[in-house]
């Protein structure tokens, strides 16, 4: 007796493709034996290259049970296949419509019985209403109105219009459409105007050829404010049983089925989580941390680069792995995202999540790594408050529980970043919770210090005798221990600090002294400030010899200017110097901020010095330009001469007040600018090499207001105060993030 799979080969022996449904037809229906429907419909559904997905007997059955329930006269499924939900409807009268001509034929072969007809259910012009719509809707997106959905939502909204007023909708569909983002404004407005009166979850993997998972929805077209229920499918006759008589599983109520409506994120497991969480003082991570995806652009990957592409097989109890096979990228492929370059002290988690052990906390000696698309970077000030946090173990397993809880359980488990950004994370009794990062803990004086202590202490003795109960305050105790620990360290470390700090304030105001002796000599501004600039640099290097916390200027610095690593190794330094001068002063009785606007001043003068005018020097000399030539008429011209006589004896040694007036008559219609051929080939090259924004007049002017309002003033015998120096503080840092984002690379050879 021959099978189905007989039939296959004699149709490839025929020379014939044996995947194409009409041969298939054809050579079923010169067949002597009728084949069973079943046995053809499993044979398209196991076979890939049939692309055909099949509603299987006992969902098929489920379904058109459920349906029978309400009674209907008339039913129709808007994408019905080969008919095998409608071959279990026996009833009422029933209907199918199916696009695909082939997969009708056959239909109509193996179930001649069942009416199908052979159009685009949501093109067709439909003459009637139905009691009930019973489908397993087609995966994937569709053009709609101009613009693409998903199959699901385009053929739910469909099959509402269509109903009876009472009538039902009884489909299978991606359990995505419960949790996705990009949904959840369809999963509202189906809520609010219907009654989704039950879930039926089925397990990942039921169906043949796909992993996604699925879930039935019964949809009541009225509004109701009645729970839904929840039901895990167990086999068909079980999971009819619990939706007539509302056994198994659990009710949501309306008004919680707030953004997803997935049966594992309202389990009841979860409850005991949510109300630990309610009732404990807590942060989302969003408030604590920056949370960033990883680094997911296509890009060819090398055998070796600037960075390792770290992945979440890189990540193994804790500590960074490398294989042979890993994958590499250089800076230039990143396209500017430096966000997903790892820095020091960056908590990375994996997105598809199956072992809270893959966290991995990336230190600053590690292999240089920029994180993969299946991470996620935890990034901010406070991460040091996170660490100690989810290095208990407690606070691993109220973290591991929110996973557990928002994972969303497509074709694999998945945590999105907006997930990860409203996790929450128990606060200790301390009104501002930044102050227990470890730069900041450093900054507080012994006093300060014992009071955290004692309010922690405290905090603990009230929480000890009811952590049993509640993993919450379990988490909360473990970490308030760890913090105690760390504060009995620094404790003993403070006298020392304090007194340095002394002698830190001490020498601050001796340079102030300095500072306002300078300004009251007969000469002009840049020798002040050149005298200045010497007296930074000795006063400086002596109080940094004691290591006061400048790294954690660094750090912050590199919070809001994302380009750091591009800076001179000069603007490193004076940057952070400039943060320490400013904190430093403002500790003192009529201070003057003079000493942190020269200094600040200096990194913004370095970086325009080195990466403009030094390479415009090094281009000159790289392309043999001829500089007597280009600089021959520029002499009998008071603007443009001081600049000509620079060019044409290579020297570099220019000011900020130099530099700023030459930038100035780069201007776009300026009269020197049309009569000087160096300022053009000048404004020609810095078009060349940096973004349009630094010539244009809002830059030219900011820059001009910190060399002529601020820089020069500093010089001046009057006190700046702290009003101009925030005032500047804010324009200085607007400026070099400018700058920085303005320079493009420049071809090798020309640069100092």
């Amino acid at each position: 007796m021959k099978t189905i799979k007989d039939i296959s080969k004699n149709i490839r022996n025929k020379g014939l493709d044996p995947y194409n449904l009409e041969n298939l037809l054809d050579e079923l229906k010169s067949q002597p034996k009728d084949f069973d429907k079943d046995e053809i419909i499993d044979f398209l559904a196991s076979n890939q290259h049939f692309a055909y997905h099949s509603t299987q007997n006992d969902i098929s059955w489920l379904m058109a049970q459920i349906g029978q329930l309400y009674k209907p006269q008339k039913i129709v499924d808007l994408s019905c296949g080969l008919g095998n939900i409608l071959f279990h409807i026996d009833y009422c009268n029933s209907e199918g419509f199916e696009i695909d001509k082939n997969i009708v034929d056959i239909a109509n072969f193996i179930s001649p019985t069942i009416k199908i007809t052979n159009v685009d259910s949501l093109e067709y012009e439909h003459d009637e209403k139905y009691d009930a719509i019973i489908s397993h809707f087609p995966f994937g997106r569709t053009q709609i109105n101009g613009r693409k959905d998903n199959f699901e939502n385009v053929f739910i909204t469909k099959s509402l219009d269509l109903l009876n007023k009472e009538g039902v909708l009884i489909c299978l569909v991606p359990e995505r459409l419960l949790y996705a983002n990009n949904n959840e404004i369809f999963r509202e407005n189906i809520i609010d105007e219907n009654y989704l009166k039950g879930i039926i979850s089925l397990p990942s993997g039921f169906f043949q050829k796909t992993a996604i998972k699925m879930s039935i929805l019964i949809i009541e077209k009225n509004k109701s404010e009645k729970a839904t229920h929840f039901i895990q499918y167990s086999n068909s006759e079980e999971t009819l049983n619990n939706f007539i008589n509302n056994k198994s599983g659990f009710f949501i109520e309306k008004e919680l089925l707030q953004k997803r409506r997935d049966t594992n994120y309202h389990h009841p497991k979860h409850s005991i989580l949510e109300e630990s969480l309610n009732n404990e003082e807590t942060k989302r991570i969003s408030e604590l941390s920056k949370v960033i995806v990883g680094y997911n652009r296509q890009v060819i990957k090398k055998e070796k680069g600037d960075f390792l592409l770290l992945q979440p097989r890189n990540i193994k109890n804790g500590l960074l792995s490398i294989f042979d096979s890993n994958s590499f990228l250089d800076k230039s492929d990143l396209n500017n995202r430096t966000d997903n370059i790892l820095k020091e002290g960056d908590i990375v988690i994996p997105r598809m999540f199956n072992d809270f052990k893959k966290l991995y906390i990336y230190e600053g000696n590690s292999q240089p790594s920029v994180a993969g698309p299946h991470l996620i970077i935890l990034r901010s000030q406070n991460n040091e408050y996170l660490r100690t946090y989810l290095t208990t173990i407690e606070g691993r397993e109220l973290f591991n529980q929110q996973i557990q809880r928002n994972i969303k359980s497509g074709t694999m488990p998945l945590i999105s970043v907006n997930d990860v950004k409203n996790f929450r994370i128990p606060i200790l009794p301390i009104e501002d919770i930044h102050l227990l990062t470890k730069d900041n803990l450093g900054t507080l004086s012994q006093i300060q210090l014992k009071e955290i202590k004692d309010k922690l202490e405290k905090s603990n003795q009230l929480n000890s005798n009811l952590k049993e109960e509640n993993l919450t305050l379990k988490a909360r105790v473990s970490l308030t221990n760890e913090m105690i620990s760390k504060l009995d360290l620094l404790i003993n470390k403070t006298e020392i600090i304090e007194s340095k700090i002394d002698k830190v304030l001490d020498q601050i105001t001796i340079l102030t002294q300095d500072f306002q002796k300078i300004k009251n000599l007969p000469r002009d501004e840049e020798s002040k400030i050149l005298r200045m600039q010497q007296q930074l640099d000795d006063k400086l290097n002596l109080l940094l010899k004691e290591k006061l916390g400048i790294k954690g200027y660094i750090d912050e610095i590199k919070i809001w200017f994302e380009l750091w690593e591009m800076l001179e190794p000069e603007s490193k330094k004076f940057i952070p110097q400039a943060e320490f001068l400013l904190d430093q002063i403002s500790e003192l009785e009529d201070a003057d901020y003079s000493p942190f606007i020269i200094q600040y001043s200096r990194a913004l003068e370095n970086e325009i010095l080195i990466k403009l005018f030094n390479t415009y020097h090094e281009y000159l000399i790289t392309e043999n330009v001829d500089r007597d030539k280009l600089t021959a008429n520029e002499f009998a011209n008071s603007k443009t001469v001081s600049f000509a006589k620079s060019v044409k004896k290579d020297d570099r040694k220019y000011t900020f007040g130099t530099m700023n007036f030459i930038i100035s008559l780069l201007k776009k219609d300026g009269n020197t600018l049309s009569q000087s051929i160096l300022l053009q080939n000048f404004k020609n090259y810095t078009n060349k090499y940096f973004a349009d924004n630094i010539l244009e007049k809002q830059y030219l002017k900011k820059l001009n207001r910190i060399v002529t309002d601020y820089r020069n003033k500093a010089a001046h015998p009057n006190i700046i105060n702290q009003k101009s120096a925030m005032e500047f503080h804010e324009l200085i840092k607007e400026c070099l993030i400018e700058f920085a984002e303005g320079n493009r690379e420049k071809p090798a050879g020309n640069t100092v």
